[in-house]
């Protein structure tokens, strides 16, 4: 693919870019549910299941939003439409770990990718899910 910028090729990659800032809304609660009711956890086991449960919406929203780009990339046959999904994709991912305190923050974002850690044995009651926060070292177990 080469490098093709006309009207027709931008209009399509900022809508691109549009769409992928949507997938966010539609597989992430809003900065003010975070603000309100993640972080208003009883204690801190709740909070790393609430943080746990709101990144396990980030990995959707990034493909949903990388495969629009890529799908409208090939209709336009350019590059252009894809890496303004991907830009619009890293700045929600950047603004949605914003909502959390600092010092529960992804030091990466790009850390969402690593492998999770195997199952454990929860309690006698089979596996259970665990995920580890990077920021902290903390692990949140989720009984399956």
């Amino acid at each position: 693919m080469k490098l093709n910028l006309n009207g027709e090729v931008l209009a399509l990659s900022l809508l691109s870019a549009g769409e992928s800032a949507h997938a966010f809304s539609a597989f992430l609660p809003s900065r003010f549910t975070i603000k309100n009711w993640v972080l208003c956890a009883e204690d801190g086991k709740e909070l790393e299941e609430n943080i746990a449960n709101l990144r396990s919406g980030y990995k959707p929203a990034l493909l949903f939003g990388m495969g629009l780009g890529a799908v409208v990339s090939i209709i336009a046959k350019s590059p252009i439409p894809i890496l303004f999904a991907g830009g619009s994709s890293l700045l929600m991912l950047q603004l949605y770990e914003g909502a959390l305190p600092k010092e529960l923050r992804l030091r990466n974002p790009m850390d969402i990718f690593l492998p999770e850690p195997p199952p454990k044995n929860g309690n006698g009651n089979g596996a259970a899910l665990s995920t580890v926060l990077p920021a902290t070292g903390l692990v949140a177990s989720l009984g399956i």
